[in-house]
């Protein structure tokens, strides 16, 4: 699970928690930090509303936003996303689904054009995915190896003498 404790975390203005089978729903008071400017959750397990409203409105230099490849994950992004950097997600777990519109807009996203249409710059990057997640998953062990450090081989001599073992 995301640890409401990182709430506390006033400095922090990196968390980086993705690929790592997190579970469970997003607290907000977790990711309102005043000083958070990216946020990626992107390939995990994690389920239920993400809270925009709530994020954005205590990470008030929020610029990047990678939140895909979670499947139970929903929610409906609002316009304080418009101006960020970066933001990618998954589309069809999103309201409005940020689906790329029949009518000819130039390649925009329905969010993209809703942005602009409330006198706001869109994102810079805005992706939207369509693919299902792949899980992420370890690289098989190597045939032979362990997981065990190696041991460290004693010293021959300390100090240009032999070394005795007692």
């Amino acid at each position: 699970e995301l640890p409401m404790e990182f709430g506390q975390l006033s400095e922090l203005s990196t968390l980086d928690l993705s690929n790592n089978a997190l579970v469970g729903e997003v607290p907000a008071v977790a990711l309102s930090l005043e000083r958070l400017f990216t946020i990626q959750l992107n390939n995990n397990k994690l389920e239920g509303e993400f809270p925009f409203a709530q994020v954005k409105q205590g990470a008030t230099i929020l610029d990047n936003l990678w939140i895909q490849e979670n499947d139970g994950l929903n929610g409906a992004i609002t316009e304080a996303y418009c101006e960020l950097n970066s933001v990618t997600l998954d589309c069809n777990n999103f309201d409005p689904q940020p689906t790329y519109p029949v009518e000819d807009t130039g390649g925009l996203t329905t969010f993209e054009v809703d942005c602009q249409r409330s006198d706001l710059s869109s994102p810079k990057e805005y992706t939207c995915n369509f693919d299902p997640a792949v899980p992420f998953t370890k690289p098989p062990a190597v045939a032979g190896a362990t997981n065990a450090p190696a041991a460290s081989p004693a010293p021959a001599t300390v100090c240009g003498t032999p070394a005795v073992n007692r």
